[in-house]
């Protein structure tokens, strides 16, 4: 994602569509708002503290991470406890990285404006024809049978895994708020996790209809990482099945945690 928050313009039909949003949650039951999540940190240990993250994900005892920025770009995997560098691939200065995913032996990556999804070899790291989109790329992971994206918007975007067309949206909700700055994915478990760009929020979220089923509130984390509030912001989530949890981290933080990720027993 871009490293400041993009411009919104406020016209009178938006106004009025707040004060109507207003006026209708004054009057909306909350029986079935998003549950707060609880977690608990099993794991700390270092992190590269000059990788702008933007995608993670976990393959066998390895990270993978790509790092942003134009002229800084890269994908680096390394070994998920003892941080040792495995690879790198550069990528072009043209080239700003985003969202991350693997699918069999092909990682695909997103990139901001270049309206490309690049696609490697995971054990060669050859480069592969790349796919195009219209739009910004911000985050990505996938299901059996589908890639789920987003693009800094509201609405999470379904493309199938041949062309990468896109074959539905959605906009994430948990009843009447609409979230915005949707931005890294992770699909594991049943559930899309989804972190809000700027926020120490990732949300759980039915990915069929955009709804928002849980809420878990990382602030804890982030204030042992924010060292630049502007740009260390909470970003890459990926589930590691060996030990059913959930490895997190942020932008330029020096560390990275492996959390379980639980509702608490009064909810």
């Amino acid at each position: 994602m871009p490293t400041q928050k993009p411009n919104t313009k406020h016209t009178t039909t938006s106004i009025i569509a707040a004060v109507s949003l207003a006026l209708s949650l004054c009057i909306t039951p909350y029986a079935n708002a998003a549950k707060q999540l609880a977690f608990e940190v099993l794991k700390t240990l270092p992190h590269n503290s000059t990788t702008f993250t933007q995608g993670l994900l976990v393959a066998g005892d390895q990270l993978i991470e790509s790092s942003g920025l134009y002229g800084k770009s890269f994908i680096a995997s390394y070994n998920k406890e003892t941080g040792e560098q495995t690879y790198k691939i550069p990528l072009p200065k043209r080239v700003f990285a985003e969202g991350l995913t693997r699918i069999n032996d092909t990682l695909y990556l997103l990139t901001w404006k270049e309206n490309k999804l690049l696609r490697f070899n995971a054990t060669t790291r050859e480069a592969l024809t790349p796919l195009s989109y219209e739009g910004e790329g911000w985050g990505l992971t996938h299901t059996d049978n589908l890639f789920l994206m987003t693009d800094g918007s509201e609405h999470l975007y379904l493309r199938s895994q041949k062309d990468f067309r896109v074959l539905k949206k959605v906009k994430v909700h948990d009843q009447n708020k609409i979230y915005r700055f949707l931005n890294e994915l992770e699909y594991a478990q049943g559930h899309l996790w989804l972190n809000v760009w700027q926020t120490n929020q990732i949300l759980r979220v039915n990915y069929h209809t955009g709804e928002v089923t849980g809420i878990l509130d990382l602030t804890s984390l982030q204030k042992q990482n924010g060292g630049n509030p502007k740009q260390a912001v909470l970003n890459g989530i990926a589930y590691d099945p060996e030990h059913n949890a959930y490895w997190v981290t942020g932008k330029y933080w020096p560390k990275r945690y492996l959390i379980k990720i639980s509702t608490p027993v009064t909810q």
